[in-house]
């Protein structure tokens, strides 16, 4: 197995130290087996920390680099002397950094920055290379669950009973820690999240458009994917009388956002209570700023211990897929796999319906042709659906926005990376589809109240969904336990997850785009003539 090569260098800061700082990390990082596309966007991002340092610290600062393996884990180890300068909190460093940082850890990379005994300390945790990845490990765990469900009803019947007494009790264990870290992970998550907007008055008048435009537009599609699917299900109407009270159920249902006090949301699992709570907490920490800057460091530890032992239990997805495809198997083939099959078609269908209308509409409000338009478009939708990875489409994304769409770079520069990780439409409509088909399955009323609640809860939690492997498991333990879905399901969705993730991550990917140039036309930004030449001088050019 690959790993990083234990060494330590002692520099003074210069520019030149700059220079072969990163090409250290850049060697340390390739030993560890880390993609040629990361180690690129890291080394940058390291070069900018370190030319802020030497901006505001001066030159011969002694500063020092440390590779290796610590408890198991490779890790590398950027330190500089002098007084606290986290570069995320300086308008030279923009807002950038944070959110390279959520996007490094849907790599399995992460990120971090603290100040301890008069150093400046940047930390990157690169993952072990691993010889066989998690997607196709869960694709032998569907496999196998479902090969050997299928061998195991022609067992007799006393040695199928000592299988599932096996399997059942130690999928029931791992449910059980996976609620457990689900609502911390979701509240820190939610929190570090508005943390690392730096502050509110330097996203900019700009940047908070486009922010409430990303927004805005997660509950439009929310909305309207429930719509458009609600038609596949049985929904309970009912008559005036309990139409009025399903509108006072309603109107409690956003009172009770509100929690009655710290424990009994993360007891219940209430999704919204939770993220309200993230929400608070981190705007509280940004208003009152280094006011409470250990606090804030704490929190921020804290999210990345939490992240942590969330990757370790992510490494248990394929098991987990495995026993809860071989149990229900085992037990009842035809309606588990009915209901997985209806979710994958639904969620998979709604998906590509959906990048087809942004696309369909930009192009109209561009006045482009939509053919064309999707041709500069595809090549990062292909990235997307072969890599099911946002982090891997990164470069190229920002290299479409600003050299072929004519978005202006200092919008690409904030808002492709941060609408890679809020703005996934793909997320609500899986979330949307698969609690209905398991609300179904499990015999639960659909009722007015319960589409509400979906739609609230699957927006948010598409926005908050934690970046690292199982992120979206636990999302679904939230939301299956907001909408009284029994907990067993979580792992029928999970397997449903694992096929979706490739179109989704495609899907969002290029509704991103088709927002983002509909957003700047909007001011009046765009530059029209890169937008035409990409498009083959089609458009405006030809109308005048």
């Amino acid at each position: 197995m690959r790993t990083i090569q234990q060494r330590t260098e002692k520099h003074q800061l210069s520019a030149e130290t700059i220079d072969r700082l990163s090409e250290a990390c850049s060697q340390a990082l390739s030993e560890a087996g880390v993609d040629r596309r990361d180690i690129i966007r890291l080394r940058i991002s390291l070069e900018e920390i370190l030319a802020i340092w030497l901006l505001h610290l001066g030159e011969g600062k002694n500063c020092s680099f440390y590779s290796g393996v610590r408890f198991g884990k490779p890790f590398l180890e950027v330190r500089v002397e002098g007084p606290e300068l986290n570069p995320e909190n300086l308008e030279e460093a923009g807002n950038s950094e944070f959110i390279y940082e959520k996007l490094m850890a849907q790599a399995g990379i992460a990120l971090t920055y603290i100040y301890k005994n008069g150093e400046n300390r940047l930390s990157i945790h690169p993952p072990k290379k691993k010889r066989v990845s998690q997607g196709a490990q869960i694709l032998l765990a569907i496999v196998l669950g479902a090969v050997l469900g299928g061998i195991s009803l022609l067992l007799p019947r006393e040695i199928r009973d000592i299988l599932t007494a096996f399997a059942e009790p130690l999928f029931q264990a791992f449910l059980g820690v996976l609620k457990a870290i689900s609502s911390p992970l979701i509240l820190l998550a939610v929190c570090c999240g508005i943390l690392s907007l730096g502050d509110l008055s330097a996203v900019g008048k700009i940047g908070k458009k486009v922010l409430l435009h990303m927004l805005g537009v997660s509950f439009v599609v929310a909305a309207v994917s429930l719509l458009a699917l609600g038609c596949f299900f049985s929904l309970q109407n009912g008559g005036g009388a309990e139409m009025a009270g399903g509108f006072q159920e309603i109107y409690q249902m956003f009172l009770d956002i509100l929690p009655g006090d710290l424990v009994t949301p993360f007891l219940e699992a209430n999704a919204m209570q939770i993220i309200f709570m993230g929400a608070v907490l981190g705007i509280a920490l940004l208003v009152l700023g280094e006011r409470v800057s250990m606090v804030k460091q704490a929190v921020e530890q804290l999210n990345e211990t939490v992240k942590y032992i969330m990757e370790l239990i992510g490494r248990l997805i394929p098991l987990f897929i495995f026993l809860s495809l071989y149990t229900m198997i085992s037990s009842n083939t035809a309606g588990e796999m009915n209901g997985i099959l209806k979710g994958l078609v639904l969620a998979a269908g709604a998906c590509l319906a959906a990048v087809l209308i942004f696309t369909m509409i930009s192009a109209a409000k561009l006045k482009v042709s939509w053919l064309r338009f999707l041709r500069v478009l595809l090549p990062c939708f292909l990235i997307g659906l072969t890599t099911a990875s946002s982090a891997a489409v990164l470069p190229m994304n920002l290299d479409v926005c600003e050299k072929k769409l004519g978005i202006p770079a200092k919008i690409t520069n904030f808002a492709v990376p941060l609408g890679q990780v809020l703005f996934m439409p793909s997320c609500t409509i899986e979330y949307l589809a698969l609690a209905l088909c398991m609300a179904e399955k499990y015999q639960i009323s659909i009722t007015p109240v319960w589409l509400v609640t979906a739609l609230i809860a699957a927006t948010l939690l598409s926005i908050a969904s934690p970046p690292v492997p199982g992120g979206a498991l636990t999302c679904f333990t939230v939301l299956f336990s907001q909408l009284g879905i029994p907990a067993e399901a979580v792992a029928a969705a999970a397997a449903v997850d694992s096929v979706l993730d490739f179109i989704g991550t495609a899907v969002s990917i290029t509704c991103l785009q088709a927002e983002l140039v509909l957003i700047t036309d909007r001011l009046g930004m765009t530059d029209r003539d890169c937008l035409e030449h990409a498009l083959g001088n089609t458009g405006r050019k030809q109308e005048r």
